[in-house]
């Protein structure tokens, strides 16, 4: 899991820097079928760039169809929150 800042820069545009960083430090030791998750406030088109730089480092590596750039979106639900005692289940 990479769970980086991504600040904005002078202009407002959003620093990619942390997030690059982190993909190219764990792209050498990425093993075939590794699951890698973006879990950062980032724009939109983040992920497809994390999977443009781990690709380019890792050709050896292959991405799911749903997952690469131009692929389907995909949305995954949060599961069951328990929230304490006495206050019953949050969904």
């Amino acid at each position: 899991m990479i769970a980086v800042p991504t600040p904005f820069k002078g202009d407002h545009e959003p620093d990619m820097t942390y997030v690059e960083s982190a993909a190219r430090s764990i792209a050498p030791v990425l093993k075939k079928g590794a699951l890698v998750i973006l879990e950062s406030t980032s724009p939109v088109g983040s992920t497809e760039k994390m999977a443009e730089w781990l690709a380019e480092m890792r050709p050896d590596l292959t991405f799911h169809s749903r997952w690469r750039a131009g692929g389907r979106q995909h949305c995954l639900l949060p599961g069951t929150r328990v929230t304490g005692p006495g206050y019953g289940r949050a969904d």
